[in-house]
């Protein structure tokens, strides 16, 4: 019984202090965003944050309900996160080109972006599939899309680094 109420408190704690960190995060952000709050947009730093928090509802879902302890709802928690993962870095682009006079490079950026929305999108086309999805474990221990999906991580890693390495947001005349 005391395993169980550790592994509780054990979940909770890192939930809170993931939620903690992100409001402490989101709020240095929020106050250097130029969200045009005149015309009622809504702060695209502050939209990620609550999808953050909606996936670390799903996973308090998946740590305490046996309904929801399934590997393709932690497939599709991943999927979710790997999207607001490509977010964050799309919203970076959209601040830092403003620093950027090379439209090109923005346009390439942006655009690995959104083929990395695309292969998410795809991945969780894949949540049911009989041969890759997240539920093809009778040979295997990880399901086929799980490696997929670390595959396009690891590609959208890979450009990400390129750019920051080539400092794609600096503007050498600034």
């Amino acid at each position: 019984m005391s395993e169980g109420i550790a592994n509780v408190l054990f979940v909770l704690i890192k939930v809170f202090l993931v939620i903690g960190m992100m409001v402490f995060g989101m709020a240095a952000n929020y106050a250097k965003s130029n969200a045009r709050q005149s015309e009622g947009e809504v702060n695209p730093i502050f939209r990620l944050f609550l999808y953050w928090v909606l996936i670390l509802c799903m996973l308090c879902a998946y740590e305490f309900s046996e309904h929801f302890k399934k590997i393709y709802f932690l497939y599709i928690m991943l999927i979710m996160g790997g999207l607001a993962q490509v977010r964050g870095v799309h919203i970076f682009i959209d601040k830092a080109s403003v620093y950027h006079k090379d439209p090109i490079t923005t346009r390439r950026m942006v655009n690995s972006c959104l083929v990395a929305y695309g292969a998410h999108l795809v991945l969780l086309g894949l949540v049911n599939d009989a041969d890759y999805g997240a539920k093809c474990t009778q040979s295997i221990e990880y399901p086929v899309c799980m490696f997929v999906y670390l595959m396009v991580w690891l590609c959208f890693f890979g450009v990400g680094a390129y750019f920051y390495s080539n400092n794609f947001w600096m503007d050498q005349d600034v």
